[in-house]
């Protein structure tokens, strides 16, 4: 198994336990603003792998589909820039 479909596998499966706002239910904490702050920024990183893996596999057409289903803009320095 390469390292692309290990990633693919892995995004997949953590994608998979999203549900929702992270601490939907508590956002009036003060301590949860930040805390869903880094929950998001995992969460994108973890989109922007699962995209460039599908890329680098040659899934493009599936590839393209994720990204535009979930409105993905693939950042500055995320990995499906280093190709």
């Amino acid at each position: 198994m390469s390292l692309w479909e290990v990633a693919l596998d892995e995004s997949d499966t953590a994608m998979s336990l999203w549900r929702g706002a992270f601490l939907e239910d508590l956002r009036d904490q003060p301590w949860v603003a930040a805390e869903a702050v880094l929950a998001e920024e995992l969460r994108r990183n973890c989109v922007d792998y699962h995209i460039s893996a599908l890329l680098a596999l040659g899934r493009v057409v599936r590839g393209l589909r994720e990204s535009v289903r979930v409105g993905h803009r693939c950042r500055p320095g995320a990995p499906c820039h280093a190709r």
